[in-house]
């Protein structure tokens, strides 16, 4: 199962959770020990040098950065695709 590290007010794990829910993948959603205090220690310091949320844990796999998490996602899960297959949507050429 997967781990996200979270804080509930943050937009960046809320597009996370979005993401790892529309793929329905299994996440246990975890508010760090000691978040906010600059603990630079723990489990949670380890997954992140910057101390900050979200970060994702997949078994060995430490990722930061929803933007980087959300493009990890996409790669190892990529059914249902978050975005179009063929971007090039609009008009047909005539």
């Amino acid at each position: 199962m997967l781990l996200l590290y979270e804080h509930p007010v943050s937009s960046y794990v809320q597009k996370v959770k979005i993401a790892l829910r529309e793929k329905d993948l299994p996440f246990k959603a975890e508010q760090p020990e000691g978040f906010g205090t600059e603990r630079k220690n723990g489990p949670f310091a380890d997954a992140n040098p910057r101390i900050e949320v979200p970060v994702l844990i997949d078994g060995s796999t430490c990722i930061f950065d929803s933007t980087v998490i959300m493009e990890y996602v996409e790669e190892r899960w990529p059914d249902p695709p978050l975005l179009p297959r063929d971007r090039r949507r609009g008009p047909s050429p005539a």
